[in-house]
């Protein structure tokens, strides 16, 4: 899973909580540069989050994180993925 957040200290409580409440196996706080057309042109420094999760997870995850969230229309995207069957084993035997 993946969103966007313009706060570090929001950007880590987002994580910590969907980490502790075993929605996600672990995340990465990256800062990017946005730019996006939201009541005109903007430019933003924000924190991109990537979440690790389990397809199965994916809903309520989304769901938790919206609820977590403080924008009025945050970025919630998934995307499926491939990988090592070790790490992949790893994300599963997180969550469970």
């Amino acid at each position: 899973m993946y969103t966007t957040i313009d706060d570090m200290n929001e950007a880590l409580s987002i994580s910590e909580t969907l980490v502790e409440e075993k929605l996600v196996a672990c995340t990465n706080i990256v800062p990017i540069t946005s730019v996006f057309n939201w009541d005109g042109m903007q430019t933003d420094e924000e924190f991109g989050i990537i979440m690790k999760t389990m397809e199965d997870l994916v809903e309520v995850a989304s769901e938790r994180l919206k609820e977590l969230h403080p924008y009025e229309l945050p970025c919630v995207i998934w995307l499926p993925v491939s990988g090592s069957h070790e790490y992949l084993e790893w994300i599963h035997e997180s969550l469970e």
